[in-house]
């Protein structure tokens, strides 16, 4: 599954006088990142990807990621929910 981490900013909080207006900018930037990974129940083996953004294409190389990890004898089986992302068409 994949998941979002990052920061965004906040309405700052400063002390002032009461009925006076606090100077200052606040920090209203935001920024974060994708974390694509996969499990196996049975030994708790795992794969993960950190990606900018999600999409066809990240899921794409979040696949090929993982079954470079594969032996090559090996089969898996991978549940994944309805994200639009996780299936594609063309890219």
């Amino acid at each position: 599954d994949e998941a979002r981490f990052g920061q965004k900013g906040r309405v700052c909080h400063r002390w002032f006088t009461r009925g006076e207006r606090p100077t200052g900018l606040c920090d209203q930037r935001y920024t974060w990142v994708h974390l694509f990974a996969a499990v196996r129940p049975a030994t708790g083996e795992d794969v993960a990807l950190v990606m900018p953004h999600v999409s066809s294409a990240a899921m794409n190389t979040f696949l090929e990621h993982f079954a470079a990890k594969l032996p090559k004898d090996e089969h898996a089986v991978m549940v994944l929910d309805n994200a639009g992302w996780h299936t594609a068409g063309t890219i």
